[in-house]
């Protein structure tokens, strides 16, 4: 008798954890859902299709004028801190 309370015992825990599992994935599930709603992530048909010419053209013209952006700042960088350093060396020189 012992056993076969055993196999009863064990087939509700069993039956427990499977109903537990299930609401983990129905949680985690809304959970996704409400995380993708958030951010506005949605799935994108387009994904992984050929671009056409005019649209590899636009892409690499961001990236032309997005470096040149970047070379206009440090160009700009390098001249701020070249002037500094003419001016705190005349500052001294008349200090001395």
């Amino acid at each position: 008798m012992s056993y076969a309370g055993t196999v009863l015992d064990m087939i509700k825990r069993q039956k427990m954890n499977r109903d537990l599992q299930k609401k983990k994935r129905s949680h985690r599930k809304a959970q996704l859902e409400d995380t993708i709603a958030v951010s506005g992530l949605k799935y994108n048909p387009d994904f992984g299709k050929d671009l056409s010419a005019e649209e590899i053209e636009q892409r690499n013209a961001k990236i032309r004028i997005a470096s040149q952006d970047a070379t206009s700042r440090a160009r700009l960088k390098i001249v701020l801190v070249v002037t500094s350093l003419i001016i705190i060396l005349t500052l001294i020189g008349f200090i001395l």
